[in-house]
């Protein structure tokens, strides 16, 4: 194999790498959004059984609205990595095609061609997966925040209905 050839190979095989290491931030990203999930409703409900007070029940209804907002702070920006390791993948693959059309271009030949287009295809590829991670992310977001808020809602009623009962 010749120089150019091996250079070739070698910017295509960037533009790959640099798409693989975005698509794993991004899959981890999105697998990361699941610690920012409510308690479910039987947790909560039983916690609140078991606080004999009415000082208790409050600060226990102030920590949970108080891990809702962090947790809808985190889900807001649920998007924003994916969007931005799409676009820093295509990136990328954009540089590693260019610079290896630059670098061979005295010499050309279809192997500085497929080279250029390997590299290309990478960051595409890649950019089209951190795409897919950030719907993803996004629907996930979406629906931890629907789960937030019914818990938070439950707690309000059962806050309502021991307030009134006592």
């Amino acid at each position: 194999m010749d120089a150019l050839t091996l250079r070739a190979l070698g910017f295509a095989a960037a533009g790959w790498l640099g798409a693989l290491a975005c698509t794993v931030a991004s899959a981890w990203h999105v697998r990361r959004l699941a610690r920012h999930a409510p308690p479910s409703l039987d947790e909560v409900r039983a916690r609140s059984l078991t606080l004999a007070t009415d000082a208790d029940r409050q600060l226990f209804r102030a920590e949970l609205g108080e891990e809702q907002r962090e947790a809808e702070r985190a889900l807001s920006l649920a998007v924003l990595l994916p969007r931005s390791l799409a676009r820093i993948s295509l990136a990328t693959g954009t540089a590693a095609g260019l610079t290896t059309l630059a670098r061979g271009l005295p010499l050309a030949g279809p192997e500085l061609v497929a080279g250029a287009v390997g590299g290309f295809a990478g960051g595409f590829v890649g950019m089209m997966v951190c795409a897919t991670f950030g719907r993803q992310a996004k629907s996930l977001a979406s629906a931890l925040r629907q789960r937030w808020k019914r818990v938070v809602e439950a707690v309000d009623r059962e806050w309502t209905r021991a307030k009134a009962s006592g």
